[in-house]
């Protein structure tokens, strides 16, 4: 019997890196939703509008728009990722234990996904998400052609920070157990929170 563990949440969590700490101390086979972005947008055609959009326009512009349009775009965008993703991880699961790992697996979503799961989610308290992009020199990077690369990155990290607010409380609110990281534990402690939430 298939034993399958979804660990999502928002950016910045630590969720890969205890998906990657689970997965190799069980020998679960993980599975990440972030492999598969590249090649869904670029799969993307004007029947997903919002992914045809990150295919077509620059990337600084679009973190440079107001944080309350970005955050609902960012919704939209992983519900029309949601059939091509499924697509994608049936065809590479090749094992009975797996671990999948992403932020697309939001609470409104994976009650219509065909698995059986154990579900948890990952959400970073703000100081903890500011601190962990300051280690992403790739997210600069991405802003540095913006009018105002500071304040995009700002309104970045608005969009990130609206997006865990939303998933921490529809999670909550529909059971599944969720863990707020702000840096005051070492990544075994939680790690071992994670554990015992899921049973191993």
């Amino acid at each position: 019997m298939r034993k399958m563990i979804i660990i999502s949440g928002s950016p910045c969590s630590g969720k890969s890196t205890v998906s990657d700490i689970l997965s190799k101390k069980y020998g679960y086979q993980l599975l990440k939703t972030d492999d598969y972005l590249e090649k869904h947008i670029g799969e993307a055609t004007t029947e997903q509008p919002m992914l045809y959009k990150w295919k077509t326009q620059p990337w600084h512009e679009l973190f440079s728009r107001p944080v309350e349009i970005q955050h609902n775009e960012e919704i939209i965008f992983y519900k029309e990722e949601w059939p091509m993703l499924l697509r994608d991880l049936n065809k590479e699961m090749t094992s009975d234990d797996i671990i999948i790992e992403g932020c697309a697996f939001m609470p409104d979503l994976i009650e219509s996904y065909d698995h059986d799961c154990t579900v948890i989610y990952m959400v970073p308290s703000e100081s903890f998400q500011r601190e962990q992009y300051k280690n992403r020199t790739w997210a600069y990077h991405l802003l540095k052609d913006s009018e105002d690369p500071e304040e995009a990155f700002n309104r970045w990290m608005l969009r990130d920070i609206m997006f865990a607010k939303s998933v921490k409380e529809k999670a909550l609110a529909k059971g599944y157990p969720v863990i707020i990281v702000d840096g005051e534990e070492s990544i075994d402690e939680v790690v071992l929170r994670v554990e015992k939430i899921l049973n191993l």
